[in-house]
């Protein structure tokens, strides 16, 4: 029984220090942390020798639960510094990294092929690599250096690891 009430105050302690760097106001409005804020904009805080964005922590003192880290803990407001968690949707990285692309929100790694800022080449490349590779005729090492790329990125290309989509 004494246990369960030095947990109880803990949490009373943190909730009230955490929402007391919170400019709470009406339930519709952002919430902005009004603590130390990191170099990427967001508000972050350390609770049981963690580091935490603000948000993060807003969610699960709101839930009353730690997450897992495999989910993100968004802001629908897309306020860095919000901790409404109204405002608040989970999701996965995965799923996440989609639905950037999907809006076009994201640049690089998550763009298919030519779209992406970094791609050596293009589609029609890609193909020809794995018809010549098909042949027989081309080994691994012949066909990266023909196009400039690795022996390791054509075995990738010709396995179907990189550019999968494209058939």
């Amino acid at each position: 029984m004494k246990k369960k009430k030095i947990i109880h105050s803990a949490e009373r302690a943190l909730n009230k220090k955490f929402w007391g760097r919170v400019d709470v106001k009406e339930p519709e409005e952002c919430w902005n942390w009004t603590g130390y804020v990191g170099k990427n904009g967001y508000g972050m805080v350390r609770f049981e020798g963690e580091r935490f964005t603000a948000h993060r922590l807003a969610y699960m003192l709101d839930k009353g639960r730690k997450i897992s880290r495999n989910f993100l803990v968004l802001q629908t407001c897309e306020n860095k510094k919000c901790c409404n968690p109204s405002h608040f949707k989970t999701s996965t990285r995965k799923k996440q990294l989609m639905e950037m692309a999907e809006k076009g929100t994201v640049r690089g790694y998550a763009q298919r092929g030519r779209d992406n800022h970094s791609a050596k080449l293009m589609n029609e490349q890609v193909m020809e690599i794995r018809r010549l590779f098909a042949t027989g005729a081309y080994s691994k090492t012949k066909l990266g250096r023909m196009f400039s790329i690795s022996d390791d990125e054509v075995k990738n290309l010709v396995n179907h690891r990189r550019w999968r989509w494209l058939k």
